[in-house]
């Protein structure tokens, strides 16, 4: 069948009823049927893991391609993707690392914000904001002022 009519037929009857499947795996034949798969998975609350019947047929013997499908599924379990050693003093700290960057483009300001929250230090929190840069004329320094007429003109 297309659009994994088949498998969907089989993920309805074999796991809508069992609550303990946290991880999917799905070899699956065509791309195509990866959209519709996943989308019945998702409405589960399933997780999963698409694998092409091909690129794995090929690639089995290759420790590449198993070590970066074991990358994607600790991803997607929320696990580490690697880890550092760190030195006693920051290991048994309660440590946060934080960066922050900010671009002014024009009138326009791009923030990017980044913060680590486990305790390994290897996985992170981000986020990219735009702002309207707003600069008041008055509360500005003389090479502020210059700095800003300068901007206003690229």
């Amino acid at each position: 069948m297309r659009n994994g009519g088949n498998y969907i037929f089989c993920l309805k009857n074999d796991l809508s009823h069992s609550k303990n499947i946290q991880i999917c795996f799905v070899l699956i034949s065509r791309d195509s049927d990866h959209a519709p798969i996943k989308k019945e998975l998702d409405k589960m609350g399933i997780t999963s893991q698409f694998m092409l019947h091909k690129n794995i047929s090929k690639k089995v013997g290759t420790m590449g391609v198993i070590s970066n499908l074991l990358r994607q599924v600790n991803a997607k379990c929320g696990l580490d993707l690697y880890r550092m050693s760190l030195a006693p003093k920051v290991k048994n700290a309660n440590t946060m690392i934080v960066g922050i960057d900010v671009i002014n483009m024009g009138r326009n300001c791009v923030v990017g914000m980044a913060a680590s929250y486990n305790q390994h230090i290897m996985q992170y929190y981000s986020e990219v904001s735009l702002q309207d840069l707003h600069r008041d004329k008055e509360n500005m320094t003389q090479l502020q002022r210059a700095q800003l007429v300068c901007d206003e003109r690229q």
